[in-house]
C-alpha cells in the first residue's frame, strides 16, 4: 500500500515534488490515491432510499456497484482549470476530494493512519535521500491487478 500512493507523483514528475517540498508530498499523495485507487474492483451496495444519480433514479432495495477508482476520474470534480483530463496524471491537480478511502459511512476507518504513514515516509525519503527516482520507467512496474486490493509487485528505485 505505501508504494502505490506514492509512486506515480514521484516517479512521474520528480523534479515538482523535489522542489515542492513537504507540501508537494502532501498534495502529491492525494492525487496518487485518486490516480491510483487501493480497492481496485467494484463494491456492493443497495440503495436504501430512492436516489437519482446521473439523471437515473435507483429505487430503494436495488443494488448497485460502486466504483471507486471510476468516481475518482470524473470530469466534473478532477478537469483541471488548464483543461488536464481526470485521465491524466497531473500532481498539482487539486485532489483532495478523491474517494479512494471510500465515503460517508463506508470511509476507511484507518485511512488518517494510512495518510500519516505515507507523508511520513515518502518526506522522510526525499529529505535523507533526495535523488531518489525510479530505477525503471513507471511504464514497467507491475501491478496485481486481479487482487480487491490493488497494489505493486516491486518499486524498484535508485538514488
Amino acid at each position: 500500500m505505501t508504494g502505490v500512493g506514492g509512486v506515480e507523483p514521484v516517479g512521474a514528475e520528480e523534479d515538482a515534488v523535489h522542489q515542492g517540498g513537504d507540501d508537494a508530498v502532501d498534495d502529491g499523495l492525494d492525487v496518487g490515491n485518486r490516480f491510483l485507487t487501493i480497492i481496485h474492483l467494484g463494491l456492493g451496495r443497495a440503495a436504501t432510499e430512492p436516489v437519482t444519480v446521473g439523471g437515473v433514479t435507483i429505487p430503494a432495495g436495488v443494488g448497485v456497484i460502486c466504483m471507486l477508482s471510476t468516481a475518482n476520474r470524473d470530469e466534473n470534480l478532477f478537469t483541471t482549470d488548464n483543461g488536464t483530463a481526470p485521465t491524466a496524471l497531473d500532481v498539482t491537480r487539486d485532489a483532495r476530494r478523491h474517494v479512494a478511502f471510500g465515503y460517508g459511512t463506508h470511509q476507511c476507518l484507518g485511512q488518517t493512519l494510512a495518510r500519516v504513514g505515507l507523508q511520513t515516509i515518502l518526506t522522510t525519503l526525499l529529505h535523507r535521500l533526495p535523488t531518489l527516482r525510479l530505477a525503471v520507467p513507471s511504464a514497467q512496474l507491475t501491478y496485481n491487478e486481479n487482487n480487491i486490493v490493488y497494489g505493486l509487485r516491486a518499486l524498484p528505485v535508485a538514488w
